[in-house]
């Protein structure tokens, strides 16, 4: 596994580019300890590894319901922009629910403004 590493004889393992790219892929974040066992690892060793820093680490994480709640405007702007420019597909999805959204939207005003009568 250290031929993973651009420099086999890198010192610091957290925060190397190698590192922050599973990092990114996987949604995990390494330590020291884990970063070393990594270094000194097999392939399949390191696949194990990550696999159980994957369900240890989202175990951990907050539920999606909950994540949605604690979203900012502004950090939900740029979560929407960053899907947007990432698939086409991501788009239709988040085209279909800003018309879904509206649509609710129009018919409760239309039911509240027949009850305000």
């Amino acid at each position: 596994m250290c031929q993973f590493w651009e420099d086999p004889t890198v010192e610091i393992l957290v925060g190397s580019d190698e590192l922050n790219a599973l990092e990114l892929e996987f949604g995990i974040e390494f330590d020291n300890d884990a970063a070393m066992k990594l270094y000194d690892a097999r392939v399949q060793e390191a696949a194990i590894l990550i696999k159980k820093m994957i369900q240890e680490q989202s175990d951990k994480s907050h539920d999606s319901e909950q994540i949605v709640d604690e979203l900012t405007p502004e950090l939900a702007t740029r979560v929407l922009r960053e899907i947007w420019r990432d698939s086409f597909k991501a788009r239709s999805y988040i085209l279909a629910a800003i018309e879904k959204i509206d649509h609710e939207d129009r018919t409760r005003n239309i039911k509240q403004g027949k009850q305000a009568r």
